[in-house]
């Protein structure tokens, strides 16, 4: 991938393209500037297939290990799936923006 492509990617919202529309290697990750957090919610794009078309969702980081979320890291999807799905599931995932949870009223 280009460094042309990669840097545009973290400017312009992907949501509804494939990664394959944009021709985006498996296992892409544009991470936060400060890197990962432990136990972090995160607003993410994310595709789980080259066919998969982008969306926003919540990724929680869990454990990190070496730098990258390891033990209990998940997204949180709004359907129903066999099992939760994994950082190591994704395809494509972009980091939006941290949550702070604690802003966030009852």
């Amino acid at each position: 991938m280009s460094s042309k492509l990669k840097a545009a990617l973290k400017l312009v919202t992907l949501a509804g393209m494939t990664p394959k529309e944009f021709n985006c290697p498996k296992g892409y990750q544009a991470l936060p500037e400060e890197g990962w957090k432990e136990k972090t919610y995160y607003v993410v794009e994310v595709a789980f297939s080259e066919n998969n078309p982008v969306h926003r969702g919540i990724f929680y980081s869990g454990f990190l290990h070496k730098a990258q979320p390891g033990g209990y890291n998940a997204f949180a999807m709004f359907v129903e799936s066999e099992r939760s799905l994994k950082i190591t599931d994704a395809y494509f995932i972009k980091v939006i923006r941290e949550i702070d949870i604690d802003s966030i009223d009852d």
